[in-house]
């Protein structure tokens, strides 16, 4: 006789519920890391402007909160910047953290840094 070989039904749902989990997670997560990305492309872009290199830090920082605004972003505010003159022009860099909530009293605590 040949024993068929498979997963149970049992087995089935164990792997949808680690799944499911996981998603979970993703979903909830991906605003907090699509913030993040805009955050860096923002402060890419003002790093990179000719316009703003003799700019004064008030001046960067106002720059960012426009830029912000447009972007409806409101984790990251201008005067969470650190503003600097480097060798090659200024570098910004920017941190934060968000907490975000998961499933009922659970949550995760992101750390971001930027620096360009």
């Amino acid at each position: 006789m040949k024993r068929e070989g498979g997963m149970t039904l049992l087995a089935l749902m164990f792997v949808l519920a680690v799944a499911a989990f996981f998603a979970i997670i993703g979903f909830r997560l991906l605003p907090a890391y699509m913030e993040y990305f805009t955050v860096k492309r923002i402060i890419s872009d003002l790093a990179q402007n000719p316009d703003l290199r003799s700019a004064s830090p008030r001046d960067i920082q106002v720059a960012f909160d426009r830029r912000a605004t447009t972007e409806y972003l409101s984790t990251v505010k201008g005067s969470d910047l650190q503003v600097g003159k480097g060798a090659n022009g200024i570098t910004i860099s920017a941190n934060w953290e968000q907490k975000v909530a998961i499933i009922a009293n659970i949550s995760a605590l992101v750390e971001f840094q930027i620096e360009k």
